[in-house]
This record gives C-alpha cells, sequence and structure tokens, in this order.
C-alpha cells in the first residue's frame, strides 16, 4: 500500500468519511472548476490528496480495457500501471 499525492486514475476509486463529503463539496464547486477548464475529474480530486490520508495498493487490482479514451480521443489497448 503506498500514499498517494495525486492519484489521477479514478477508473477504480473508493471514497469514504470526511474525504467523500469533501470531495462531493470540491467536484460541487463549479465557479472553481470553470478556473481551470483542462482538468478532468481526475486532476480535481488530486487538489485535495496533499489534505488527506490517502492510498492506492502496490501492484494496482484494476485496469482499463480496450476503449476509445475520453480524455485522448483516441483508441486504446488494455492498460494496467505500475506504481514501483
Amino acid at each position: 500500500m503506498l500514499r498517494v499525492r495525486s492519484c489521477n486514475r479514478t477508473h477504480a476509486y473508493a471514497l469514504r468519511g470526511n474525504f467523500l463529503i469533501a470531495a462531493y463539496q470540491h467536484l460541487c464547486d463549479y465557479p472553481d472548476h470553470a478556473k481551470r477548464q483542462r482538468y478532468y475529474v481526475d486532476h480535481q480530486l488530486g487538489m485535495l490528496h496533499k489534505q488527506f490520508r490517502i492510498y492506492a495498493p502496490d501492484p494496482w487490482l484494476i485496469g482499463q480495457g480496450p476503449s476509445v479514451s475520453d480524455i485522448a480521443e483516441v483508441q486504446r489497448g488494455e492498460r494496467f500501471w505500475s506504481l514501483g
């Protein structure tokens, strides 16, 4: 298990407790997000990671299947990420 400072892989992401409330309030603050138009939900949540203890398993438990990327707008193959 690794402590995370800014996780940008929200395809398998769990929230609980005080972080769930803070994330909800942060994500509902549209005027703040409008100032950062190229920030996706991953980046928005990453802003909170330094304020909370966020952890990720190593190795990652879940990857992404092949699909067209919503962000890069290109076809991607199956992907898993290594933290080490």
